[in-house]
């Protein structure tokens, strides 16, 4: 492993790496333990803060430019603040069906969707795990977009079957606004 391009990186990019790193775990953490408790309560707000600065750091990043300074991932970086929004407002709502789906579709998008393709050939954190630093043959593409999809799919198919046997059922709206 060579930290070097880490910190030859820009401050938006070590922020970016320094707040989605933590997220990755805490938000596996919060997706597979008993929700409705104070402790998913707590990580979960801890985990959507750091989502969103994740987010919104990708605004400051642009190694990668089809629309003038953005890319296909700064439109990933609206759905997951978006999503944390609706979480938000579906969990006041007591809708608790909702604020899930909300938040594994920003986790398994925000987290395994663009963490795939940050170690495409050529990127900051192939070349820290794995040495590489030159650019990709239209094979390995093919290639790294049939991974890509494999690991999301089976990431949300495995977080959904691990959650949906850990929820905690909630008696009314008013007592989730309390918390």
């Amino acid at each position: 492993m060579n930290l070097q391009p880490f910190l030859d990186a820009s401050f938006a990019v070590q922020f970016h790496v320094l707040t989605v790193v933590p997220a990755a775990f805490l938000g596996a953490t919060v997706l597979l333990t008993r929700k409705g408790t104070a402790r998913h309560k707590l990580l979960g707000r801890i985990w959507m803060i750091l989502m969103v600065l994740t987010a919104i750091s990708t605004f400051f990043i642009h190694q990668i430019r089809v629309w003038g300074d953005f890319s296909p991932i700064h439109i990933l970086s609206v759905v997951v603040i978006v999503s944390c929004g609706v979480a938000i407002w579906q969990i006041r709502r007591g809708n608790v069906r909702a604020h899930k789906s909300a938040l594994i579709s920003a986790y398994i998008g925000g987290i395994f969707g663009a963490g795939v393709f940050t170690f495409w050939p050529g990127r900051m954190m192939n070349a820290i795990f794995l040495g590489g630093s030159g650019g990709a043959t239209p094979e390995q593409v093919r290639h790294a977009i049939v991974a890509a999809a494999v690991v999301v799919g089976l990431g949300y198919a495995f977080t959904m079957y691990a959650t949906r046997f850990r929820s905690v059922p909630r008696r009314n709206a008013r007592s989730i606004e309390n918390a």
